[in-house]
């Protein structure tokens, strides 16, 4: 009984003790520096809109210190909302494709995937993440998306350490060039 206690005791120690402790900083997508962009922009005059017909929705953008992403966000349609949604970012400077992969979001809001690989940025590099969507059920309207828009954009636009440069809308429909920003959130740690 004896050594059962003594285990008993070693084991709920070791729960406690702090050990070796992981240093990343959680990934907390309750504020991004993109979501506070989009609402600042909304709140100065420019439409949340869900529109923009075309199988790709992009935009351009840099940050000023380097950062890992750690998920990425965005809304589906509901008539395609078990559908993988294909996530790309290319480094626009090396023109490379430096990840790509299938996710299937939410409905209902926008919702947060974590990559299926590393994706590290470096600051001062443009970048451009796009969402693709070909499997659209036979009604092009399932994939329009979610999106800030004015009838005169000025891109750039920079909150915090992001920088969104330019957007475009295209394939199968468009192109429509900095006619707005499509809501696709990078949450970094």
């Amino acid at each position: 009984m004896n050594i059962f206690k003594i285990f008993s005791a070693i084991f709920f120690l070791a729960l406690i003790s702090p050990g070796c402790k992981n240093d990343d900083p959680p990934c907390d997508y309750s504020n991004s520096e993109f979501q506070t962009l989009y609402q600042s922009l909304i709140s100065s005059g420019y439409t949340d809109a869900t529109s923009y017909d075309t199988e790709i929705h992009e935009y351009t953008f840099t940050l000023s210190e380097n950062k890992e992403v750690c998920e990425i966000g965005y809304q589906s349609q509901p008539g395609i909302k078990s559908t993988p949604y294909i996530i790309e970012i290319s480094d626009d400077q090396a023109n490379s494709l430096i990840y790509s992969d299938s996710h299937v979001f939410s409905s209902n809001e926008t919702s947060y995937v974590e990559p299926t690989s590393p994706i590290f940025l470096q600051a001062g590099i443009s970048y451009t993440i796009r969402r693709i969507q070909t499997h659209w059920d036979g009604n092009i309207g399932n994939v329009i998306g979610r999106l800030a828009r004015k009838d005169s954009m000025n891109f750039p636009y920079t909150n915090g350490i992001v920088t969104i440069t330019g957007a475009n809308f295209y394939q199968n429909g468009g192109p429509l060039v900095d006619m707005g920003i499509p809501y696709i959130d990078l949450i970094f740690k």
